[in-house]
């Protein structure tokens, strides 16, 4: 809230048009809008991308403290710090760099900005792994935070690739059916880490929970292939 009224006093917003050099501000009908948005590839794929990436991000969310308690013997109160602060403040400390660079990267070449992205999740599905199947506490905290600094990398683009790859009449919609899909599909990451960890082959919940978070970072992998693929893309669709 206290966000909102600073944001409200010091952001100020151009002119209708003016940010994007738009000839015309008729506007789109809802038909039309979906018509924009479906018809391009490159949007599918970085919706599709975003539905990975959450998918992985949102285990972390929900599994990191039980993880922690009862694989790393951790009380409570430390899990739930340590699940978060190492990962979380490194992507903090990421989005801002990897955005600038995203900024450099993108005036050069059409789909700059998904380049980082890609290189984000490719990095980063080696510490989800490791995050996964280290058994060692100080592996494990590196691996956190190196996971939390390529995830920045990914996160910092998630929004501005997409309006790379879009006209902007059509952008809010956009952004709002990828929030929609990607949060949407990704919230059935912890809900199969939960059934994995119930039904795996291995003797306990926890090693079936370790296999589970581990093969996150084939997830990653995943994603971060379909990005590259929006890459292509985004070559010939650039609006």
């Amino acid at each position: 809230m206290l966000l909102a009224v600073v944001l409200f006093a010091f952001l100020s917003e151009p002119a209708r048009g003016e940010a994007d050099a738009i000839a015309s501000v008729e506007t789109l009908s809802i038909g039309e809008t979906f018509r924009v948005i479906f018809r391009s590839p490159a949007v599918v794929l970085l919706m599709l991308s975003f539905v990975g990436a959450n998918a992985v991000a949102t285990v972390f969310l929900v599994w990191t403290p039980s993880f922690l308690v009862d694989k790393f013997h951790y009380n409570l109160a430390a899990a739930g710090l340590n699940g978060a602060v190492y990962i979380n403040v490194a992507s903090a400390v990421s989005v801002p760099c990897a955005g600038a660079m995203a900024d450099r990267l993108a005036q050069r070449l059409a789909g700059g900005r998904i380049l980082v992205q890609a290189a984000g999740l490719l990095v980063g599905a080696v510490f989800v792994f490791l995050v996964g199947h280290t058994p060692d506490r100080a592996t494990l905290i590196v691996s956190m935070t190196l996971f939390g600094l390529c995830k920045g990398v990914y996160d910092s683009g998630i929004f501005a690739s997409l309006f790379d790859t879009i006209e902007a009449r059509a952008r809010g919609t956009a952004a709002g059916i990828m929030n929609t899909v990607g949060w949407g599909g990704g919230a059935f990451g912890p809900w199969l880490v939960g059934w994995l960890a119930e039904h795996g082959r291995r003797p306990t919940k926890i090693q079936n929970m370790s296999d589970a978070i581990g093969w996150g970072g084939g997830l990653y992998l995943i994603a971060a292939g379909l990005l590259l693929a929006a890459v292509l893309f985004a070559r010939r669709e650039r609006p």
